[in-house]
This record gives structure tokens, sequence and C-alpha cells, in this order.
């Protein structure tokens, strides 16, 4: 029989249990790479036999420092070019969604002129407005599957990340013997060189192996991901199309206002062109917006 003084509150049990996932999978998401790249380090110190064995304290020690390694890595891979090379040219170029997202942009951008219109098109983020389109259109499994292929692809390309990391672990050994020569107070390690350089080729063949295998499936991936996204913009295009003008218009005065400001052209003119792009915006009339916007930065920019 069922305690009525504990109400049985089924929606908010799910979104507990919502919450436990996402923290799981983020903890697993960040441990993951932490791991591989202690992997390399130890796989490294075994080939040149420094170490042959690795005791319960060291395991407690790599799996407590997993996370944090991995964040790093995964924030240096995000901060890098590696990032940019996997999403936009490597491993089957950009998405081709992206790509029409930015013919619609540059469409509905090009009635406001050449410069300002360039202006609107670089502050549009073509991946942010896709992911607002997708919350907005789609249901959770949907947009939970277009994640879960995303973090696939993001798993395997911080891999290949720490594996090209990993090339310069010997030559960080060999740099930290040499400083310890200069440096007194470092620790010193033992390390003969011509026994270093004889482990370079077992050790760079086998990061050549795990960046292959890692690397493979990445295309094949995101192409799964782009039919995908393709399908979602066909099943809500007259959805995106309206956004992407919403987008355009909303940019176009926000711009136009920091134009206003920094140019210091606040004429009562210029001033009531503004008030009435904010009165359209209010009132959902995209397409006037863009007039009065491209009205008033011919206003700012005339001498």
């Amino acid at each position: 029989m069922q305690n009525p003084e504990i109400p049985l509150n089924i929606d908010s049990i799910i979104e507990e249990m919502a919450e436990m996932k996402t923290e799981v999978e983020q903890l697993l998401y960040y441990s993951i790479p932490g791991f591989f790249v202690e992997f390399l380090f130890l796989l490294f110190l075994f080939i040149i036999g420094k170490i042959t064995f690795i005791t319960s304290t060291a395991v407690a020690i790599l799996v407590a420092i997993a996370i944090p390694v991995g964040y790093i890595t995964y924030q240096a891979y995000a901060s890098l070019y590696f990032y940019e090379y996997v999403w936009r040219k490597g491993f089957s170029g950009e998405d081709s969604n992206l790509k029409l997202i930015g013919k619609m942009v540059d469409e509905k951008a090009s009635e406001l002129g050449e410069e300002l219109s360039k202006k609107v098109r670089d502050s549009i983020s073509r991946i942010h407005l896709f992911n607002f389109f997708s919350f907005r259109s789609q249901n959770i499994e949907t947009i939970e599957y277009s994640w879960r292929l995303v973090n696939l692809i993001n798993g395997r390309a911080v891999a290949v990340f720490s594996c090209l990391f990993a090339f310069f672990i010997p030559w960080f050994f060999m740099g930290y013997s040499c400083a310890t020569s200069y440096i007194t107070t470092l620790p010193k390690i033992s390390l003969v060189l011509e026994e270093v350089l004889r482990a370079l080729i077992p050790y760079y063949a086998l990061l050549i192996v795990f960046v292959s295998i890692l690397a493979s499936r990445i295309s094949h991936i995101k192409q799964i991901l782009s039919r995908h996204n393709q399908g979602i913009i066909i099943s809500g295009i007259d959805i995106l199309d309206e956004l992407v003008l919403q987008y355009v218009a909303l940019n176009a005065v926000l711009l136009v206002e920091n134009e206003l400001l920094s140019k210091k052209k606040e004429t009562p003119s210029n001033r009531k062109l503004l008030n009435e792009a904010y009165e359209e915006l209010k009132a959902k009339r995209w397409k006037e917006v863009v007039v009065k916007a491209k009205e008033l930065y011919q206003s700012i920019s005339a001498k």
C-alpha cells in the first residue's frame, strides 16, 4: 500500500534519472581521453623499461586524475586547429546542411546592402542556428541521437588528438633528463639515450596503428550525422526559413545600434529609426525590421 505522506511524482523521478544519466555521461566523456593519455604515457615507460608492473596505489592515482587529465585534453582539442579541421575540412569535409543554412542566411541578408550584409553573416553562427532550430522543431529522441553522433565523432577525434600529442612524450623525457643536469633540484631520472631512440620505432609504430583505427570511422559517422541533419531540415524547412529571417533581422538591428553608438551619430532622426526597428521586432514583422535596419545603416554611413 502506497504511503500517502510520500507522494509519487513520476515526472520528478524521471527528471532526476535524466540528470544522473547526463552526469555519468559527462564523467565518462572526460575520463576516456584521460585514460587514453595515461595509457600512452605508461606505454612509453614500459617500452623503455621504466615500469614492469603497476601497483594498486598507482592504479588509484591514475583513476583519480583521469577526469582532470581528460578534461584538459578535451579543452586543448577544442581550442586548437585540430577541432576546426575535424568539423570543417577533414574527414569528408563540412556538413552540406550547414552550407545550405549559410546560403539561406546570405539570401536573407542580401537585402541589407553589401557592407551590412557581410557583418550580419559573420555575426550568425550556422551551427548555433541549426542547434536552436533542432530544439525548436524536433522531439527529444531526435535531438539525443544527433548529439550521440556528435559525441562519437568528438570522442574518436580527441583520442586521435591524444595520439598526436603523445608523439612528443619521448622528447619530453629526453628534455627533462637534460634539464636535470642544469637544475639540480629536479628529481633525476636515469635515461640511456640509445635505448630511448631504439624505443621510438615500436612506440611510434603503435601510435600510427592507434591513429589509423580511431580515425577510420570518423568520415562514416559524419556522413550518418549529415543525413540525419538533412532529415531534420526537410521536416521543418518552413520553420528554418522563418528562423533564418528572424536571426538576420535581430542581428542587423543589434549591429546597427552598435554602429550608431560607436560612431556617435545618435541624432533624433537616427534614434527614431532605431526605435521603429525595435517596434517592428516586437511586432515580429521581420521584413520590415530588415528595411529599417538598412535605412538606419545608410544614414549612419552617410558622410
